[in-house]
């Protein structure tokens, strides 16, 4: 997501306090562009309004994102994004999880929302999708069998190909990730992936547009930082998948993890993050500064947070390592 235009000393300088992505400029937090995470657009985008998960159209200039259950839009004008409006399509029924295909062309989310035009909600939640039309998308539409079932499936998300990776919930043997290939504009039946990615419970997992790797929440591992953490898993040419690895404290904290999202360059890694900031007064607390604390950006609510790509790679290398010595 990083593409970088040095034609000249002043864009030189200006690349060293930016992130080019597409043909606008990302203001980063900070200077570098090394692995480690920072809040995404704090005040913008992150407001600590329980922001949870993000989706950008592959040039980068336009996101959706859930605050408290209902997708937002934003965009990218005049080198900041915009304040968040509710997107036309959401705000009656829960809806979360929003995916965009990596050539923009089909908008996929997950919705309670009644499958007979009804007004009552779904039993399940189900995956519903929006093709995209001149400067917006086509009605919603369920994706439908073979992918929505008697079951909750959620959390969508796309390859390239096309190939649709999502979770499930089975009451017989709880949370698991599946994958359906798109074959003559069909999903075929969905398929589990491998017990070394469906263990304990694996939820809200998303896919690399190249298929290389799985971001998966998952619950109760012994090497978790408490509740919910982002575990990762990487995908050969074979398709074998190495033993999940735990992605490390810079992206999981004590709190529940949830809303991985890869850009569709594959550069970056958006998440849905917690800060645990320790509360330091040298006068007496006023009711206005407690809430002025709880509606800012990394204050104990999630936020949205981005990395570099090069935090992916770094763990690529500790899993096939891991993987070669385990075998």
């Amino acid at each position: 997501m990083k593409c970088y235009f040095l034609c000249s000393a002043l864009i030189v300088l200006l690349i060293s306090s930016s992130l080019v992505w597409g043909s606008e400029v990302i203001k980063f937090k900070h200077a570098n562009q090394s692995d480690e995470p920072v809040i995404f657009a704090p005040g913008i985008i992150s407001t600590g309004q329980e922001e949870s998960s993000i989706t950008f159209t592959p040039d980068g200039i336009n996101c959706y994102l859930v605050i408290q259950g209902s997708i937002y839009f934003s965009k990218f004008v005049g080198g900041q994004w915009s304040e968040p409006v509710l997107a036309p399509f959401s705000g009656k029924y829960m809806d979360i999880t929003p995916h965009i295909s990596p050539d923009g062309a089909r908008f996929y989310w997950t919705s309670y929302r009644p499958l007979d035009g009804g007004e009552e909600p779904s039993k399940y939640t189900n995956i519903w999708y929006m093709d995209k039309i001149g400067d917006g998308w086509s009605e919603p539409k369920p994706v439908g069998p073979p992918v929505n079932g008697e079951y909750d499936a959620d959390s969508p998300s796309v390859t390239c190909d096309g190939t649709l990776y999502f979770g499930a919930y089975f009451e017989d043997v709880g949370a698991r990730v599946l994958r359906s290939r798109m074959k003559n504009g069909e999903f075929t039946k969905p398929e589990l992936l491998p017990e070394t990615i469906n263990h304990g419970s694996a939820f809200h997992g998303c896919i690399a547009p190249d298929e290389s790797y799985l971001v998966i929440p998952m619950f109760g591992k012994k090497d978790s930082y408490g509740s919910t953490d982002y575990y990762i898993s990487f995908r050969d040419k074979d398709d074998n998948w190495t033993p999940v690895i735990n992605m490390g404290k810079a992206v999981n904290s004590s709190k529940v993890e949830s809303g991985p999202y890869i850009t569709a360059d594959g550069k970056y890694f958006f998440f849905g993050g917690y800060a645990d900031p320790v509360a330091q007064f040298d006068e007496p607390v006023t009711y206005q500064k407690i809430l002025s604390m709880h509606t800012k950006a990394g204050y104990e609510k999630g936020d949205i947070y981005w990395v570099s790509s090069s935090y992916i790679e770094k763990l690529r290398a500790i899993a096939y390592q891991k993987n070669g010595d385990d075998q």
